[in-house]
């Protein structure tokens, strides 16, 4: 009685040969039809997608994605440094800036919540003062810190 394996056996040389053909296949036409399909590369061509114009600029989703991330780092640095001024008993007199009952920090001074319509109105208006002049530097923003937020309890060296 003959081994079941003896088919393989006889034709091992031309079995490899031809598995051998189908992986290279696999691998090259596989890869290429998977690139093609690829999910994350449809999202990134999305994300690169215009989705806001204007008479003098656009925005694309990852655009506002990036602004969106930056407004919410401002915000957690903003009531950092309020908390900061709370805990040497201090109260910032920045406008716009509350607590609620409990002393918890309500708003920093800028607005928490930005949905898409925010954003690019902060845009429109960031790029129409730029337009008519007025600059924000280092040393006003500084200024800011110390003397709203931080109502000159903390240094620039605690704020950096």
């Amino acid at each position: 009685m003959a081994s079941p394996f003896h088919h393989f056996r006889r034709h091992q040389k031309t079995l490899l040969a031809v598995f051998g053909v189908i992986i290279m296949f696999v691998f090259v036409v596989g890869s290429a039809l998977q690139g093609l399909t690829d999910p994350n590369r449809a999202a990134q061509a999305a994300a690169n997608e215009t989705v806001v114009t204007w008479k003098g600029g656009s925005l694309s989703e990852a655009e506002l994605a990036q602004m969106n991330e930056t407004h919410r780092l401002l915000v957690n640095f903003l009531a950092a440094v309020a908390r900061e001024t709370m805990s040497k008993n201090g109260m910032p007199i920045a406008p716009g800036f509350s607590t609620n009952q409990m002393g918890q920090i309500q708003s920093p001074g800028i607005p928490v919540a930005m949905n898409e319509q925010t954003l690019v109105e902060t845009r429109l208006l960031a790029d129409k003062a730029r337009q008519t002049g007025m600059v924000v530097n280092d040393e006003a923003i500084y200024d800011f810190l110390e003397n709203q937020l931080a109502v000159g309890l903390l240094t620039r060296g605690d704020l950096a």
